[in-house]
């Protein structure tokens, strides 16, 4: 009988090291903590509100070619996040509420779709760049819910005046994470999508 190889399986420490990136959206918050004082209160806001509904839908256009290229269901509810997102940040009439309506449908999708997507979760070279993207933004929103303020935690100096460059340099981050998040992991058509799986190895005769 011929031995099988033994797969190695990572260790604890190697295992959580894997998932790196999120630690970019705190460290993006203390790095825009240390630099916001520079900015007037309008200046992050006029350079990345030209940017981002650009950057979101160039986002979207990937995010779009990879769900179809792979049949990835997570890739396919990015999209209409990215797309939402792009709509709001366009800022034309009724995307105020209209993202909430979109967030909310893209929540029962995901849940629909809760097997699928948790398996394409295992994706980590893809799914950790996600997660980093989504703790970004919700960064993003403590700080414009004014959490960190006096008022509340009070865990950042001068919060309200620097709050404003704070909420949308985060916000900015966050979308260059959810487009590096969109090329980030292996791009192969998925079985879904009409590859076969490959047949079990079969031992040795004895």
């Amino acid at each position: 009988m011929i031995d099988t190889p033994k797969t190695k399986t990572p260790g604890t420490f190697s295992k959580y090291a894997r998932w790196w990136p999120v630690l970019i959206a705190p460290a993006a918050l203390v790095v825009w903590v240390l630099i916001a004082e520079r900015f007037e209160a309008g200046k992050v806001k006029v350079f990345s509100e030209p940017l981002s509904p650009p950057l979101l839908a160039l986002t979207a256009l990937i995010f779009a070619l990879r769900a179809w290229r792979t049949g990835n269901p997570l890739c396919a509810i990015l999209t209409g996040l990215a797309v939402a997102f792009t709509c709001r940040e366009i800022h034309f009439a009724g995307t105020d509420k209209g993202i909430y309506a979109a967030l909310v449908a893209l929540v029962v999708w995901t849940v629909l779709w809760r097997k699928r997507v948790i398996a394409a979760c295992g994706n980590i070279s893809h799914s950790r760049w996600v997660a980093a993207a989504a703790l970004t933004y919700v960064l993003s929103m403590v700080v414009s819910r004014r959490v960190f303020s006096a008022k509340h935690l009070g865990l950042i100096p001068n919060e309200d005046v620097i709050h404003i460059p704070l909420e949308e340099g985060l916000e900015l981050v966050a979308h260059l994470l959810l487009l590096l998040s969109a090329v980030m992991g292996g791009w192969k058509a998925s079985t879904r999508r009409g590859e076969s799986t490959p047949p079990a190895p079969q031992s040795a005769p004895k």
